[in-house]
């Protein structure tokens, strides 16, 4: 995922045709068979064996996770599933990567792979670990996630033609699908730029993944509902060979309150609360855009 949370696509004038996971095509890495004779020496390492519950989180990815504030939407959901299950949570925080171009991807697995943590979360779908030869899997949806227009009073509608235009970031999925709609539109290279645009006339709407929300003092439009394409379902990932692991996190998921309280956090960390989706992204829904 790059670091703004925006699922992006590949480079070019415009994004290109294809994007197969859900945050855009990931770098894949060359060392994938390395990856996986890792899992077999991690296959011991079973949370059923150890004594907490260990969480691989990004160390500077608000509103998901902050190192220096052990703060964030991730880290709380991860502490209400350690109470959940009875365990003291342990965080194995993930350095942020320098990233050097538009398809790479801060979503670093090996960690999980070699058993230094037994849970990551904030995965948005099967896409994104398909390289792994069912290594890993997924639980149950936790939350939905997708691409946002603000101002809230903005007229701007996914169904109907828009006389203004939308500030994007440039080469991401909400860029083809503005684009593909027939909707005018200014690139611009991030979040923060995006507001600037809007707030200075540039643009009379903007569209931004929706878990960044939370850290743009901005306020969502409600009465708009994204198109397939646009939408995620949010996943813990796991091991499949742990398979305590799975029993454990989707009892819990399902465990009463715990909803409830998801919600709850997502609102407090000013993260939309959307889903889980009945359908979402795929290759498919943005050709047909």
């Amino acid at each position: 995922m790059p670091l703004d949370g925006a699922p992006h696509s590949r480079p070019g004038t415009l994004p290109a045709l294809g994007t197969g996971s859900a945050f855009g095509p990931t770098k894949r890495m060359n060392v994938r068979w390395i990856l996986l004779a890792a899992v077999c020496g991690a296959a011991s390492l079973s949370w059923a064996n150890g004594p907490s519950l260990d969480v691989c989180l990004p160390e500077d990815a608000l509103p998901r996770a902050s190192r220096a504030t052990e703060q964030g939407f991730d880290i709380d959901v991860a502490r209400l599933l350690a109470k959940e299950l009875d365990r003291p949570l342990r965080v194995f925080w993930l350095p942020t990567p320098n990233l050097t171009d538009i398809e790479s991807s801060d979503t670093d697995y090996r960690p999980l792979l070699r058993g230094q943590c037994n849970l990551m979360m904030s995965v948005p779908g099967a896409p994104d670990i398909a390289d792994f030869g069912g290594a890993l899997t997924l639980s149950q949806p936790y939350y939905g996630a997708s691409w946002e227009v603000f101002p809230a009073d903005s007229g701007f509608n996914w169904k109907q033609p828009y006389d203004g235009k939308v500030a994007v970031r440039a080469h991401t999925v909400g860029h083809r699908a503005v684009h593909e709609l027939g909707f005018d539109w200014t690139m611009q290279p991030d979040n923060l730029s995006i507001v600037d645009a809007v707030e200075r006339g540039a643009a009379s709407a903007g569209l931004v993944w929706g878990p960044s929300l939370g850290s743009l003092d901005v306020e969502r439009k409600t009465n708009t509902e994204p198109p397939q394409a646009l939408r995620w379902n949010m996943h813990l990932a796991y091991r499949a060979d742990d398979e305590a692991m799975s029993s454990a996190i989707n009892t819990a998921l399902s465990a009463p309150g715990v909803q409830d309280a998801i919600a709850s956090l997502l609102k407090r960390h000013g993260i939309p609360r959307r889903g889980p989706f009945e359908t979402v992204h795929t290759t498919e829904a943005l050709n047909a855009l």
